[in-house]
């Protein structure tokens, strides 16, 4: 088998539906076998349903993940793969036609690479407000999911890793690495992330090469109850609690109710102006104190969780 595409999901049939939908047009060069592995995280709606309706039009095969979690469901899907490449995709997009065939151009002509990400262009379910519009690219790319290095391939740093929307690597690679850390991720319904970020550095650190391939196209649907001030705040924190759980937002001696003393300090720091800026949507300003307001909350929330746990 040449390639294994996973796509994990979780209470999303319809969204799925459509993606399946566009998983149709996919063009496979010729001699290339493949599969589409669907990794159902406890859904409790059709999704097996919408799943087995598409059986005699792609390759696919429906799995059940009953480990709660997008890490717990990737790593099913990288056991059970086949494929001398892994694709993860996502059950809210778009997958051009051209997707498959350009991530196999760039495998075969860089045998040097162990990971490959494309570009992920945004879409809207309704029309987003001017701020979320105007900071899709840089600061809200991670709730968006907008993404590209430009029109050529190269190299990934560490510091621009691929999204896991749009992100494929050799099954060798994989082997020698290990796992997605499942205490990373997407919970059900709890917002996370910065698992397929951990992964890649991990790779980078080990000697792995990432490359960037301009081609590989995806288009994410942004619901409308994704484009809301609330639920920016929402994803942030959670990001914060991913950052403490990865280690990249540090314990200190100095605590206060549980949680690092400066983790309080950044939280009032970006709290006040926060208040004071939201009502101008114009000011940048005011989202990178949102930001900073809701991970330091969300890093708090999860010392203190981890106290508690004893941990």
């Amino acid at each position: 088998m040449d390639i294994s595409v996973i796509i994990c999901t979780y209470n999303r049939a319809d969204s799925l539906r459509i993606t399946l939908e566009s998983a149709r047009g996919i063009r496979v060069p010729a001699g290339v076998t493949w599969e589409l592995l669907l990794v159902d995280n406890n859904s409790t709606d059709s999704t097996a349903d919408v799943c087995k309706s598409f059986a005699g039009e792609l390759p696919v095969r429906y799995l059940r993940e009953t480990r709660q979690g997008l890490s717990c469901a990737r790593n099913l899907g990288i056991q059970e793969a086949a494929g001398n490449i892994i694709a993860f995709t996502d059950d809210d997009v778009n997958i051009a036609p051209e997707w498959l065939a350009e991530l196999w151009g760039a495998a075969i002509a860089h045998p040097e690479a162990d990971f490959f990400g494309g570009r992920i262009e945004p879409c809207w379910e309704s029309e987003p407000p001017a701020w979320i519009a105007r900071h899709s690219a840089d600061i809200l790319a991670g709730i968006t999911i907008e993404f590209s290095l430009g029109d050529k391939e190269l190299y990934m740093d560490r510091d621009r890793p691929f999204f896991g929307a749009n992100m494929a690597y050799r099954h060798a690679a994989m082997l020698r690495m290990g796992t997605f850390r499942e205490e990373l991720g997407m919970k059900g319904n709890m917002l996370g992330g910065h698992e397929e970020t951990e992964y890649m550095r991990r790779l980078l650190a080990a000697g792995s090469k990432g490359l960037y391939v301009p081609g590989m196209l995806i288009h994410h649907r942004n619901r409308t109850e994704r484009i809301t001030e609330g639920y920016v705040l929402r994803w942030f924190a959670g990001a914060g609690r991913c950052h403490v759980r990865a280690g990249d937002i540090k314990p200190a001696a100095a605590t206060l109710f549980g949680a690092p003393r400066y983790l309080w300090r950044k939280l009032i720091v970006n709290t006040l102006p926060y208040i004071a800026r939201r009502f101008d949507r114009n000011d940048r300003r005011w989202i990178l104190s949102a930001v900073y307001m809701a991970e330091s909350w969300g890093a708090i929330l999860e010392f203190r969780n981890m106290r508690k746990q004893g941990l």
